[in-house]
């Protein structure tokens, strides 16, 4: 070949083809006798964010469920890999304070141009908004011919279902700065009613580590211990409560406590939330009010799909209300657009529940509320509602709503727009 090329390189300057045109030629020569001595490699890689490389499932994993984590290795390169090594890891972003966790780490062959997908299980304890991250780390024979393609990560929030609640705290003894000396602490739970520490009104239980049952516990200077806490809010009404885990130095009687929200609502209570009133102007607050009224009736008719169209109609309306709107006001709109897109959620999973569930649509909505991309939130959530509008448990669902709205308690046909 690299005579040829040298001929044909003679040839050009023979027909006063330039200087140009032999250094055209010179540099393809280098090239191509490059290229001829080249060694193939392997390339495994995985898609850093997007194409499923990384799928949990279910989606968003559920707390004490087991999750399974589907990872997507592909070898770009043009020679097989043997021994590929691919790690699987998690991070809560501080609430357990430890950093990249590792799950597991398997082993792998891909031939060139192939694809395998590897399998892992996983158990997450706590909701937390948590990133998953798969990772090649070392590659037995074929080589890895780029390094910047190794990662993939997936984030997303680990959620608790039904009317069990379940959460990890660190508890720690820092030390202090002058005398590092070990703490005799007395633990104990709580609930905040705006006034006092009281009794929960609900069961609620606290595990932690070397904590008797009177709740003391000693704590070397720089220890840390993991407490687990679980409620039943089965037979409370909805509402939210804050629990609190409090911690009370035995010698000093300092008390430090860490504080939990804990929402207990459904569909009818985040549409009925105060919304509007911060607004001066009337005539925004009456449009805006009428269309969640629409909203709710949907809902409560068993036309879910409605539903959710209208919130999207209230969020549309709403953004466009911000332009004209001062600060307060914007809030006040992104607080109460929150509730919404939560309640479509909320509608789109009670009538898809007892199906398998098209979990892309929920993870994209899921992603799209976290941005504050909001009225992108609720179509996705319509759309993962709309693959099981027609399947008999939404149709048993949506009968019985219907049924029960149809007649008020008297008997009577409701009067149709008197709320209006």
């Amino acid at each position: 070949i690299a005579v040829t090329l040298c001929s044909t390189a003679v040839l050009l300057v023979v027909k006063g083809c330039g200087a140009m045109r032999w250094a055209a030629a010179v540099v393809l020569l280098v090239l191509v006798a490059a290229a001829v001595g080249q060694t193939p490699s392997a390339n495994p890689a995985i898609t850093l964010y997007g194409d499923g490389s990384v799928v949990p499932s279910p989606s968003p994993p559920v707390v004490e469920k087991e999750t399974s984590i589907d990872v997507k290795v592909r070898n770009t390169g043009d020679a097989d890999a043997d021994g590929v090594e691919v790690a699987l890891s998690w991070n809560d972003y501080g609430l357990m304070f430890s950093g990249w966790q590792l799950i597991e780490t398997q082993h792998t062959s891909i031939p060139a141009g192939g694809e395998v997908g590897l399998s892992y299980k996983y158990t997450f304890a706590s909701r937390a908004h948590v990133s998953i991250l798969a990772e090649i780390g070392e590659v037995a024979s074929g080589g890895d011919s780029v390094s910047t393609d190794n990662r993939g990560l997936f984030n997303h929030h680990v959620v608790n279902t039904g009317d069990a609640f379940s959460y990890h705290l660190p508890i720690a003894n820092p030390g202090d700065d002058e005398a590092e000396r070990a703490v005799k602490a007395k633990i104990d739970v709580k609930c905040d009613n705006g006034a006092a520490f009281i009794d929960c009104p609900f069961p609620v239980v606290l595990d932690v580590t070397g904590m008797d049952a009177d709740g003391n516990l000693d704590l070397a200077a720089e220890d840390d211990v993991m407490g687990h806490l679980e409620a039943d809010l089965s037979n409370v009404s909805k509402g939210e409560y804050h629990v609190v885990v409090r911690g009370t130095d035995q010698e000093t009687f300092e008390e430090t406590f860490c504080k939990l929200t804990v929402v207990k609502t459904a569909v009818a209570e985040l549409i009925d939330a105060p919304s509007f009133c911060c607004m001066e102007s009337l005539r925004a607050r009456v449009l805006l009010e009428k269309l969640v009224l629409l909203a709710k009736k949907a809902y409560k008719r068993g036309d879910p799909k409605l539903a959710i169209r209208r919130i999207r109609l209230v969020i549309q309306k709403s953004l466009l209300e911000e332009c004209h709107r001062d600060v307060g006001e914007v809030g006040c709109l992104e607080a109460y657009m929150l509730k919404l897109v939560d309640a479509a959620r909320m509608i789109a999973v009670e009538y898809a529940a007892g199906n398998p569930a098209n979990e892309h649509k929920l993870k994209d909505g899921d992603f799209f509320r976290m941005s504050g991309l909001y009225e992108a939130a609720t179509v996705e959530y319509n759309d993962y509602f709309s693959y099981f509008s027609d399947t008999p448990v939404a149709l048993a669902k949506r009968s019985t709503r219907q049924e029960s709205e149809m007649r008020d308690p008297a008997g009577r046909h409701p009067t149709r727009g008197v709320e209006l």
